[in-house]
């Protein structure tokens, strides 16, 4: 997955801001402050808490998306789902996909959980259907965890 730079990159160019007008919004100086966001980009600088703080906040995005490590290797995966099950109670279902072949899913008994999973779902859907653009998607998995935040 993405490291915290290519994070940084990817939400700034999404956002349509250049390098240096990222750092001036987050209060660096103007000289300087280009040079600065690529460096952190580039992984050959990491910033402190409170200037990530500044960035999210920015970049319109939870600092959470900023820093954490979603890693999608198939093991992680695992492991990070059987951790989640001692907390919240998983059912895991045998099923068929389209084809006949076997898949399993996940059932959460969590409110939380899913409702996120319906917002998921329901956007997933828009964006497949054309009732929402890449664009807009993106814009809501980019926020996602600010939205968390401000409803718990």
């Amino acid at each position: 997955m993405a490291t915290f730079g290519e994070k940084v990159r990817l939400v700034r160019t999404f956002r349509g801001l250049t390098q240096k007008a990222l750092g001036i919004a987050v209060g660096l100086n103007e000289k300087t402050a280009d040079i600065r966001i690529a460096q952190y980009e580039s992984g050959s600088r990491y910033p402190k808490q409170e200037l990530i703080e500044k960035m999210a906040y920015v970049l319109d995005i939870s600092t959470q998306y900023l820093t954490c490590d979603y890693s999608c290797e198939a093991e992680r995966l695992i492991m990070l789902l059987l951790e989640i099950e001692d907390s919240i109670p998983v059912s895991i279902r045998e099923c068929k996909d389209e084809y006949g072949s076997k898949r399993y899913s996940l059932c959460f008994n969590s409110k939380t959980v899913n409702e996120l999973l319906a917002e998921w779902y329901q956007q997933k859907c828009e964006n497949a259907t054309g009732t929402i653009g890449d664009e807009e998607y993106m814009d809501w998995k980019l926020k996602l965890g600010k939205i968390f935040q401000k409803n718990h």
